[in-house]
């Protein structure tokens, strides 16, 4: 008889391990929800996406419109009247709805965010202010032009400590992210000015713009629209890159008062 209590209380204590381990997973996210055509958060949550909680996305550039190799910082805002703590699921895919990321996602400083099978969720819930919470998180663009998918759930719960249908959730609209090569400008801007630079006239770097007025890196993308390297904004680095590019044309993108700047460049001797 003490054998038999003895069996049922390791199989008991096991079924709670499991389920608590369960719970706090959760509880520290969840990846994989992101798809619209899934259950999602209604797994454990309410059954179906509530219309009392918008969940949308903003990026700083205003727009979803990259280039390859682009690093941008996107917001993920969860809003809803009766919220008390937010979680979310952030993804990008190369499908709708796909199974398969695309790009690189990180999390912002101090977001609450982080990475699980190339997909971003909360660490622990967080509190709503004002009926708004908010995460900050990064988006690195594939080398490859073309069509991706960012996709996100957010999740309104009622803090009690439980999973079920009080904490609401819903979908963000999923964004089309636009990843397009600097040959795909069009003719008039690629006709500007060509900045000629010749590997034993490094003075002509002067022509290319005032270093110090660059506030990102400098994206340099052969004629196809492929990128070749991403250097620091300095006279030293892109002399020195130069020195190992192969003679031919190619494109310079960065930013000058984060307003995107293309310089046409021709590498000669």
């Amino acid at each position: 008889m003490k054998k038999f209590s003895l069996i049922w209380t390791i199989v008991f204590v096991l079924f709670s391990l499991l389920s608590f381990n369960n719970l706090y997973a959760k509880r520290n996210g969840i990846t994989g929800r992101t798809n619209n055509n899934s259950i999602s958060c209604g797994e454990c949550h309410a059954k179906s996406p509530s219309q009392n909680v918008n969940v949308f996305l903003s990026s700083e550039t205003g727009s979803f419109e990259f280039s390859p190799g682009q690093k941008v910082k996107i917001l993920l805002t969860i809003q809803s009247p009766t919220g008390v703590t937010s979680g979310c699921n952030i993804a990008v895919k190369n499908q709708l709805n796909g199974s398969t990321s695309a790009g690189t996602l990180e999390p912002g400083p101090n977001s609450g965010l982080y990475l699980s099978k190339s997909e971003l969720t909360h660490q622990q819930p967080k509190n709503f202010t004002a009926g708004a919470s908010t995460y900050e998180f990064y988006w690195t663009a594939p080398t490859n032009p073309g069509t991706y998918y960012l996709q996100a759930v957010g999740l309104a719960s009622n803090n009690n400590g439980k999973e079920d249908n009080n904490d609401i959730w819903n979908f963000a609209p999923v964004v089309e992210i636009q990843v397009k090569s600097v040959s795909s400008v069009n003719e008039e801007d690629k006709s500007s000015e060509t900045i000629t630079i010749g590997k034993n006239n490094t003075h002509l770097f002067e022509n290319l713009e005032n270093f110090e007025l660059i506030n990102s890196n400098i994206n340099i993308f052969s004629i196809d629209g492929r990128i070749v390297s991403s250097i620091k904004p300095t006279k030293e680095e892109v002399i020195r890159f130069v020195q190992v590019l192969p003679f031919g044309v190619y494109f310079a993108l960065y930013k000058i008062d984060n307003k995107p700047i293309i310089k046409k460049i021709m590498i000669t001797e």
